[in-house]
């Protein structure tokens, strides 16, 4: 019989490589995601809808519509850019604790993630190609990447200051 751990560290760290990827493609979308947050798709903002660029580059795009809708998108484009970094910071975390071996041999922590990862792929992917609501992203980054996050530092708590044994 195979050691579980000769496929599940492959698989946690493929898995979560592709979910870095899906949360890269979520940058991409944020535009038709937010349009469909503040239900600019079906109304008649539709026809003379679209986006100015100011002068500096890493300023956020301006709305050439109505100043309420202007500032609701920049609101969305904000929160959402936040709800991406907070994922990175997260899966960030999840791979120095895997690369430094901390959790390397876990079988449950591995088995854990490599699940939660996948499903946050699925749901990422699904967020991109659905175009839904922007405020959807927090609830897929908390789910799935803030709760990995999370389980690495309570195994990291308790291998560190509990020594508990590390068979998990």
């Amino acid at each position: 019989m195979r050691d579980s751990n000769l496929v599940l560290v492959p698989a946690r760290f493929v898995v979560t490589m592709g979910h870095i990827l899906a949360i890269s493609m979520v940058k991409r979308s944020l535009d038709d995601n937010i349009r469909t947050s503040l239900d600019l798709q079906n109304s008649g903002y539709n026809s003379n809808y679209s986006i100015i660029y100011q002068e500096r580059p890493h300023a956020y795009p301006k709305l050439a519509i109505s100043d309420h809708y202007n500032e609701k998108y920049q609101y969305l484009l904000r929160s959402s850019n936040y709800a991406i970094n907070v994922a990175y910071v997260c899966i960030g975390f999840e791979l120095v604790c895997l690369f430094c071996g901390l959790t390397i041999f876990m079988r449950r922590v591995n088995s854990f993630q490599t699940l939660v990862h996948f499903c946050g792929s699925i749901l990422t992917c699904w967020f991109v190609v659905n175009r839904t609501k922007a405020q959807i992203l927090w609830v897929i980054v908390g789910w799935t990447n803030v709760t990995t996050a999370l389980v690495e530092m309570v195994v990291l708590f308790l291998l560190h200051c509990i020594q508990t044994p590390s068979h998990w």
